[in-house]
């Protein structure tokens, strides 16, 4: 499956990064409420990485975990300024809207992962 990286600088950004996400989750044929869960992390996910204040990108991929379908986003950028409050704000909104997170510590920055998968929360 194909991957896109959207570099995140304003809110059009974020925007097109939803278009590109529609567009592969759409493909897939797969249920509206997911869509709108997938759409759902990727905005919280771009919103932090504008908070952040420094520029940087979302990776989006379609992801498979034993036969179920789902989607990875990926960013990476450079730590902000107020690094442990914003590392707080960042778990707690994406593992509102994520069914996985996880936040490596790299020398260049924070790398995010979250997964939303197919099944409804709650149920993995």
């Amino acid at each position: 499956m194909t991957s896109d990286t959207i570099q995140i600088n304003d809110d059009f950004d974020v925007s097109l990064a939803r278009n590109v996400l529609r567009r592969k989750v759409a493909e897939q044929n797969l249920k509206p409420t997911f869509r709108a869960r997938a759409a759902a992390t990727l905005t919280a996910m771009g919103r932090l990485l504008l908070a952040a204040e420094t520029q940087g990108s979302i990776h989006i991929a379609m992801a498979d975990r034993s036969g179920m379908p789902g989607i990875k986003l990926e960013c990476r950028f450079a730590w902000p300024d107020n690094r442990y409050l914003w590392l707080d704000e960042a778990r707690t909104r994406l593992s509102r809207v994520s069914d996985e997170l996880e936040i490596s510590d790299t020398e260049e920055g924070p790398c995010i992962t979250v997964w939303v998968w197919l099944v409804e929360r709650g149920r993995l």
